[in-house]
C-alpha cells in the first residue's frame, strides 16, 4: 500500500515538534552559556518591568525567564528524516488507522439522511431494542405510528422502512384494552391541571389542543371505557408528537399523554403474560428469557 501524502506531512509535523520541544528542554536543563551570574545581562524588556515595579518571575534567582524556542528550527539545528523514513512512519500510521481512513472515505459518497430519515431510523433502532425486552412498549409505538402514519414520506419512498404487523398491532391493542377494562385497570385519570395550563399557554394552538383535551378526558371519566381510553391514548401521543412546538412541550398534555401511555403499557403486558399471541411476539423477535424480567416487573 502506498503512503498517502498527507500522512508523511503529518509525520514531518509530528517529527518537528518533538525534536523543537527536546531542544527547548535540553536548553533550559543544560544551559550553554558557562558565564558567572553577574555576568549575565538581563532580558531586553526586565529592566523597563523593574522600573514600573513589575515583577518578572524566573526559574532560579538571577536567571532569565524561560523562552518559546523559536517557531521553526533553520535547516542547521534540524535533523530532517529521510524519505524512506517518513514512509515506513506513514505506512504503519496506515495500518493502525486504515478502517478509520476508509470509513471517513466512504461516508462522504453516502447522502446524508433528511431529518425524516434520521426520525426513521432512530425508530427502528428503538423498536428493536423494545421488541427483544419489552415487547407491549413496542406494540404500542407500532400501533401509534402506523395508525397516524408517521414519516409517511420516507416510507413510501423506501419500502425497507415500512412498518410491519399494522393490522397485528391494532388487534392487540383494542383487545388488551378490553381486557383491561374488565380487570378494573381503565379508571378515571388523574388531575392533569389542564385549566390552568390553557390559561398560562400563550399560543392559541396549544390551547384548542387543552380546551380538546379537557373535552376527552371529561367524556372518558364520565364512563371509563376501552374505546374511549384508545381515542385519549391516540390523541395524548398526537399532542405530544405530532402537534406544534408549543404543545410537544406543554405539561398538561405530556401529563395526560404519560398516565395514558403507562396505563395502555400495563394493560398490553398483561395481555402478553396471560400469554395471548404467543407465536406472534415470538415470530416479531421477542426473547422470552431476556424480556421476562420486564415484562413481569
Amino acid at each position: 500500500m502506498s503512503a498517502d501524502p498527507t500522512d508523511k506531512l503529518l509525520v514531518a509535523s509530528f517529527l518537528e515538534s518533538g525534536k523543537r520541544r527536546r531542544n527547548a528542554e535540553d536548553e533550559v536543563v543544560n544551559p550553554k552559556s558557562n558565564n558567572d551570574d553577574d555576568d549575565i545581562a538581563p532580558a531586553p524588556g526586565l529592566s523597563a518591568a523593574a522600573e514600573l515595579g513589575v515583577e518578572v518571575a524566573v526559574d532560579e534567582a538571577g536567571k532569565q525567564p524561560w523562552q518559546e524556542p523559536p517557531a521553526k528550527l533553520n535547516s542547521e539545528e534540524a535533523e530532517e528524516p529521510t524519505q524512506e523514513e517518513l514512509d515506513a512512519i506513514a505506512a504503519d500510521m496506515i495500518g493502525i488507522d486504515d478502517p478509520v481512513r476508509m470509513y471517513l472515505k466512504e461516508i462522504g459518497k453516502v447522502p446524508l439522511l433528511n431529518a425524516e430519515e434520521e426520525v426513521v431510523l432512530a425508530k427502528a433502532i428503538e423498536l428493536g431494542e423494545q421488541i427483544v425486552e419489552e415487547p407491549q412498549k413496542a406494540i404500542l409505538s407500532l400501533w401509534e405510528w402506523t395508525r397516524n402514519d408517521t414519516e409517511r414520506k420516507t416510507r413510501d419512498k423506501y419500502p425497507q422502512h415500512r412498518l410491519p404487523y399494522k393490522e397485528d398491532s391494532d388487534r392487540i391493542v383494542r383487545r388488551s384494552f378490553e381486557a383491561a377494562q374488565q380487570d378494573g385497570l381503565v379508571q378515571p385519570t388523574p388531575d392533569f391541571h389542564l385549566v390552568k395550563a390553557q390559561r398560562e399557554t400563550p399560543g392559541e394552538a396549544t390551547k384548542g389542543r387543552l380546551k380538546q383535551a379537557k373535552v376527552i378526558v371529561a367524556e372518558f371519566n364520565a364512563a371509563p371505557d376501552a374505546t374511549k381510553f384508545l381515542d385519549l391514548v391516540d390523541f395524548a401521543y398526537n399532542s405530544t408528537h405530532n402537534g406544534d412546538l408549543e404543545s410537544r412541550d406543554n405539561p398538561g398534555l405530556w401529563g395526560l399523554y404519560d398516565w395514558s401511555r403507562e396505563t395502555a403499557n400495563e394493560a398490553i403486558r398483561r395481555w402478553i403474560m396471560a400469554g395471548q399471541e404467543a407465536d406472534l411476539f415470538l415470530e416479531m423477535g421477542w426473547d422470552p428469557e431476556m424480556g421476562q424480567a420486564h415484562i413481569k416487573a
